[in-house]
């Protein structure tokens, strides 16, 4: 299966005046959180660092479930794209993790 998404086209979530995210996190917080994701991912030689795929995941499932109110457009794809990509990744982390104690 094959997903393609790029972040630089998805525009930040503009919500309501007064609207409020889970536990009053202000917008400015969720887009730094996603903005960092996003450049810890990938460098600026082009290559992707998959040890945040699980960060990425972690971070789209929190808004999924927390800031349903912005009806975020791209979510599901960018879940479908994590999820099995997490499912990957996390093992051989922790083997890593095992190896190197």
């Amino acid at each position: 299966m094959y997903f393609t998404f790029s972040m630089s086209n998805v525009p930040p979530p503009l919500p309501s005046p007064g609207h409020v995210l889970y536990q009053n996190e202000g917008l400015h917080l969720m887009v730094n959180r996603w903005a960092k994701l996003v450049k810890d991912f990938k460098s600026k030689s082009g290559w992707f660092d998959i040890s945040k795929v699980p960060d990425i995941y972690d971070c789209i499932k929190y808004d999924m479930l927390h800031n349903r109110s912005l009806h975020l457009r791209s979510a599901t794809d960018v879940t479908n794209c994590a999820m099995p990509l997490a499912d990957i990744v996390i093992p051989q982390v922790c083997v890593c993790a095992c190896v190197l104690k």
